[in-house]
């Protein structure tokens, strides 16, 4: 393991652990719009299973559980179980209760049985968390994995080209490709990562997220042999749905094939830029 690699691990798991008892009150109290945008989609796109039987999910980095109560609304006949790396945040999910059982395991290394799930869901851009290329092929690896034949991923991811919406949070086009410049300049980071800082009980707490474009989000997300159904980009602040890709997050609706293997996977660094 590089020495990179082991800061930005630090600098996520430090955060997480920390954040826990106020991430409700905090991170999911600003997205609430854009949740229930994507949980809207979700609900209309997830179809009931042929047999009438319960749907199995699985909630990939399901954090405290509080987002899949809401979107849990949606899936009436869903019985779900939740997955997340902290532990802290899977104590609370086991509390907060909706799952049928928490286990406290990584995205790239689950311990479920091969086409468990109807429908796993990895949202809140917790996928953007995963501090390598190769842990973000191998979490989607997984997911392909624990799907059954024919079941359905959500997966959504930060735009490294955001630069908001008419109204709210705003970023120029410098200051977007300053961003990128830096990730290529700083020694602990990858190209298109990132490096913040947000206040939470009276810290300053460091953040690392890994960023996407659409180009990049899709070619990782088809190179893990599974099929895009549709690639969306969704308002932040609003909730909308946007023409423009500068202009929201990055939103992946996608399937396992009835039968087919997985693809050998592809390298797509040196793309994130296009």
């Amino acid at each position: 393991m590089t020495r990179g690699k082991k800061f930005r691990d630090a600098v996520v798991r430090t955060r997480f652990e920390a954040i826990a008892g106020e991430y409700d009150a905090t991170v999911v109290r600003r997205r609430l719009r854009y949740n229930d945008a994507v949980d809207a989609i979700v609900g209309d796109w997830v179809a009931p299973r042929p047999d009438g039987a319960a749907l199995d999910v699985l909630d990939a980095a399901c954090g405290t559980g509080s987002r899949w109560g809401r979107l849990a609304t949606r899936l009436p006949t869903a019985r779900a179980c939740g997955l997340d790396a902290s532990r802290n945040m899977c104590e609370l999910a086991g509390r907060n209760g909706g799952f049928e059982e928490v286990v406290n395991a990584p995205l790239n290394d689950m311990p479920f049985p091969d086409a468990r799930f109807d429908l796993v869901v990895c949202l809140f851009f917790s996928f953007c968390y995963l501090t390598s290329q190769a842990e973000r092929r191998q979490a989607l690896r997984e997911m392909h994995r624990v799907l059954k034949p024919g079941g359905r991923l959500v997966i959504d991811a930060i735009n490294i080209l955001h630069r908001g919406e008419a109204a709210g949070y705003r970023r120029s086009l410098p200051g977007t490709w300053w961003d990128v410049g830096k990730s290529l300049l700083d020694p602990r980071l990858e190209a298109a990562d990132k490096l913040y800082k947000t206040r939470h009980g009276g810290r300053r707490l460091r953040g690392y997220f890994h960023g996407f474009t659409h180009r990049t989000f899709r070619s990782l997300v088809e190179s893990a042999g599974l099929d895009v159904d549709q690639q969306l980009t969704v308002g932040y602040h609003s909730g909308e749905l946007r023409s423009r890709h500068h202009e929201g997050q990055l939103l992946v609706l996608c399937s396992r094939p009835p039968s087919r293997t997985v693809h050998a996977l592809t390298d797509v660094k040196g793309e994130w830029s296009r």
